[in-house]
């Protein structure tokens, strides 16, 4: 799965029901919908990246490997995510467990 496109893993590994495609839409709304759906881990898709938002109940983090300094995995806080807010294009669905 590491060599196919984002989208298709996505497809792959999440519950497709909970599949959303989203352009030019707000951070803010989307994370609206992930706190609406609960708790949980989702895949999300980038323009140029793919990370895991996780939904523990309280907060919504953004955790995945920065491609900047400091060139490594963190987790942050999704809605100060800095490449979220500047996505244009996000698929984000809930991981199947």
């Amino acid at each position: 799965m590491a060599q196919c496109a984002s989208e298709e893993m996505i497809k792959t590994i999440c519950i497709s029901e909970s599949i959303k495609r989203y352009s030019n839409v707000d951070i803010k709304a989307i994370l609206n919908e992930v706190t609406k759906s609960g708790f949980g881990l989702y895949v999300i898709v980038l323009d140029n990246h793919t990370g895991f938002i996780l939904n523990d109940g309280k907060e919504i983090y953004f955790i995945h490997s920065t491609f900047i300094s400091p060139g490594c995995v963190i987790k942050e806080e999704a809605a100060k995510s800095a490449i979220l807010v500047q996505s244009k294009y996000k698929v984000i669905g809930k991981l199947k467990i």
